[in-house]
């Protein structure tokens, strides 16, 4: 019961960090093991999650580490996301209207675009070359 009482006093990172340090396993060892560059897993451990290129990616993150550490992840990603919760309800780093999101849109409708016109061009030409035999 103290041990509990003693987990949650400490934050997901420092739990992270006291169990590698226990086991004696340093950040490299971790990375080559489970293949999370040690820039992560020591983002994890400093509590400093935005260094991770999004919520899936530490989620995902949390879960592999702490199997590793042979901690019970489930808890760990609940903590996670309650200590971490997006007042809009995203799960993604877009808000609505981002640039990053209108960009890819734009991208998907010039591709589109470029695609009709070559099927276009195609059908042209292979009407044309029919005309002649």
């Amino acid at each position: 019961m103290v041990e509990d009482q003693e987990v949650k006093e400490l934050s997901i990172g420092e739990i992270f960090s006291k169990a590698r340090a226990k086991r004696g396993i340093s950040i490299k060892d971790v990375e080559k093991d489970i293949k999370i560059r040690s820039k992560y897993l020591t983002a994890i451990e400093n509590d400093d999650y935005k260094q991770i290129p999004g919520q899936a990616y530490v989620i995902g993150f949390i879960k592999n580490y702490a199997d590793y550490l042979q901690i019970e992840s489930q808890d760990l990603i609940a903590r996670y996301q309650s200590e971490n919760e997006d007042p809009a309800g995203r799960s993604d780093n877009f808000a609505i209207g981002d640039k990053g999101a209108k960009k890819s849109k734009l991208s998907g409708k010039i591709l589109l675009m470029i695609f009709l016109i070559a099927i276009t061009t195609a059908i042209i030409f292979i009407l044309r070359s029919t005309r002649l035999f």
